[in-house]
């Protein structure tokens, strides 16, 4: 036989060493082992599928009769709150008919225009002023409310609201006027003229450079004011103005009530009235002497309407600034605090001079070369509840711009800055810290009452409502309204007073939506209120990482899955699976130490598995909770079908939606 070839004898090839064969070996099991975890999440996905159309089968038979239960609940309280508001307006009429006060009927031009003649005619005492001041407040605080009402109006009551302040600043200077012609005070003075007045929104302090102490560098005010006072403007005929105000004309605006939860209210037919017609302004008359020598010394000369009003700030002889429109807005996402202040220089008339049986005096003027850009002041000013993080900025006539400002210390509620030029001053600070409205937000029944919570700045701010569906807002644990009040009523004393807590179409600007679906969030608001009254409702952080057609929110320590239609509770917490079982084996059998091998091999893989999956749980909000069901209505989810729709549930579902819980 022929001796086999050299080719026949490497038909095998090469033998595989016994590290491939392990690798091979571990490929295999791997492929096995996604194979059947493959299989099993088919088998878990098939289960689940069927859980849910049998939990959907369920819910189908009842949904029309829970949610249409529920809709007409909504539709009766919607309905008495319609006849609130009609009835509401019906006494506003009423009251602005039988009103004695003497205050103009705030929807009349006319008599707006009326008040504004009448009261610009009187003298400016302090007491004058005050009284005004207040008459004012109060016309400003009702056009406020009715601007809830009447939104159709809101452009009368911002023209009304502007002539007003206008008004305001002009008694202002009457009153400056009044006291530096009191020209008794500066005969014979060892001292400098100083006065000061002060209300609870309203402050002016004037002093006047009588001495004229050329080493005088600093005007200190009272409440640790501090102005510089330049050397070359020591010994000047000057006086300093200061007007402080709690109020910011510039930027008045009237609150948003977002009325899409109701109807369109019935509204009392307005008197016709001429749109065109301009208020009527009072204009003071100069005095002719004939004597030419008492003429040339007694010549008033008038502040210019558009500087005093307090309209623009900006020296008399500087032109209007022209702002490019692409300019960023200093103020946007800001809120202005503290008050406004108004620092200027005034020309101070020479000291009375005897001619004759005649004293000879003049009036005052505004510096313009005390505004000069290449000036620098050092000022100093208070600042009510100081935050941390701030901006001061200085109206140019158009808008707040921080130019030619800068901040140089901050310390024990006390700013000191610099600034090229006087003006007009306000601090603004974040309306929202990082762009968020709330850090959290929980509603719950406490006792007859409904409270929501909202903690804004670290700060909580507690909306408690009456059954009656009336409300009071605790502040820090101090109440902002010490009377009940409806939400609307609540609302424009929250702007009155400077709490920017409601978020307005402003901050919505730099604000973070989640993208809701409209559908969603109504049903969501809607049973959120209808179960207030005995669930604890919370945020959840799962919320935000939803598709836009799923709500998350906590029902008593439970994860709620919300959607247009159904509510269900979602397991919130990792099920370990079942851990290997020991077989019944004696230790005498034969298998016994491969059995209890390969049981111990299955416990290890089993904890591991436990720790994997734990480590990478999070909650499936597709599928209820194991023994759970899917309904139509979060009252069915506490087990109180019986539930009705009070004013109290109503209230609740307005400040929800107000306050844009569930997308923000």
């Amino acid at each position: 036989m022929a001796p086999p070839s050299s080719a026949g004898s490497k038909r095998g090839g090469k033998r595989k060493t016994k590290r491939q064969l392990e690798e091979e070996t571990a490929r295999a099991e791997a492929r096995l082992k996604a194979d059947l975890e493959a299989a099993e999440a088919r088998r878990k996905d098939e289960e689940k599928q069927e859980i849910l159309a049998a939990l959907n089968d369920e819910f189908q038979s009842i949904r029309v009769k829970c949610t249409n239960e529920l809709l007409e609940k909504f539709n009766d309280a919607l309905r008495k709150a319609e006849g609130r508001t009609v009835a509401r307006q019906q006494k506003q009429s009423w009251d602005r008919y039988m009103d004695q006060s003497g205050l103009p009927d705030t929807n009349s031009r006319q008599e707006i225009a009326s008040f504004l003649m009448h009261q610009s005619e009187k003298e400016m005492s302090w007491e004058q002023l005050s009284a005004t001041r207040e008459k004012v407040n109060s016309l400003k605080n009702e056009m406020l409310h009715l601007s809830l009402d009447h939104e159709h109006k809101l452009d009368v009551y911002r023209l009304a609201t502007d002539e007003l302040n206008a008004m305001m600043a002009k008694l202002a200077d009457k009153f400056s006027i009044l006291l530096l012609s009191q020209k008794e005070k500066f005969l014979n003075s060892t001292v400098d003229f100083e006065e000061y007045f002060e209300m609870e929104d309203f402050r002016v302090y004037i002093w006047a450079n009588i001495l004229k102490n050329p080493r005088k560098r600093l005007i200190e005010a009272p409440r640790d004011i501090k102005i510089e006072l330049k050397k070359e403007h020591a010994s000047e005929d000057l006086a300093l103005r200061l007007i402080w105000s709690a109020d910011d004309k510039y930027t008045v605006k009237f609150p948003s009530f977002d009325r899409s939860f109701e109807k369109d209210l019935i509204s009392e037919p307005e008197q016709e009235t001429n749109e065109d017609e301009d208020l009527v302004s009072q204009k003071g008359e100069e005095n002719n002497l004939h004597d030419e020598n008492i003429k040339e010394v007694d010549e008033k000369v008038e502040l210019e309407s558009n500087h005093s009003s307090l309209d623009d700030a900006r020296p008399l002889s500087a032109p209007l600034l022209e702002v490019d429109e692409t300019q960023e807005d200093e103020t946007e996402g800001k809120v202005g605090f503290g008050g406004v202040w108004r620092i200027e220089y005034l020309g101070l008339p020479p000291s009375p001079k005897m001619l004759g049986e005649w004293l000879v005096s003049s009036d005052y003027k505004v510096l313009d070369h005390l505004n000069q850009e290449n000036e620098s002041f050092e000022i100093t000013l208070p600042v009510v509840n100081c935050p941390r993080y701030f901006s001061l900025l200085k109206w140019n006539g158009v808008k707040w711009s921080s130019e030619g400002i800068k901040i140089q210390n901050v310390e024990n509620g006390l700013v000191s800055f610099s600034t090229a030029s006087l003006g007009v001053f306000q601090c603004f600070q974040k309306r929202f810290n990082d762009g968020n409205v709330f850090d959290s937000w929980m509603i719950r029944p406490n006792h007859d009452h409904i409270e929501l919570t909202i903690i804004q700045n670290n700060l909580p701010h507690v909306f408690s409502v009456r059954d009656d569906g009336k409300l009071r807002l605790r502040r820090n644990d101090k109440h902002v309204n010490e009377d009940y009040e409806e939400l609307r009523e609540l609302v424009s004393t929250l702007r009155a007073k400077k709490l920017n807590i409601l978020p307005v179409e402003e901050s919505k600007q730099v604000l973070a939506f989640l993208d809701k679906e409209e559908d969603v969030l109504e049903n969501a608001y809607l049973n959120i209120a209808h179960a207030s009254s005995k669930g604890v409702i919370r945020d959840s952080e799962f919320n935000q990482d939803q598709e836009s057609s799923t709500l998350v929110v906590n029902l008593n320590d439970e994860l709620c899955v919300i959607s247009s239609e159904k509510f269900f509770i979602a397991e919130k917490n990792y099920i370990k699976p079942p851990c290997p079982v020991k077989s019944e084996i004696n230790e005498e059998d034969e298998g016994y130490a491969e059995a209890i091998a390969s049981f111990e091999s299955a416990t290890e893989e089993w904890k591991h598995r436990i720790a994997r999956e734990a480590a990478s749980f999070t909650p499936d909000f597709t599928v209820p909770r194991l023994g759970c069901k899917i309904l139509p209505t979060m009252a069915q989810l506490i087990d109180c079908n019986d539930l009705e729709f009070s004013e109290q549930n109503f209230c609740i579902y307005k400040l929800c939606k107000i306050l844009m819980l569930l997308n923000l």
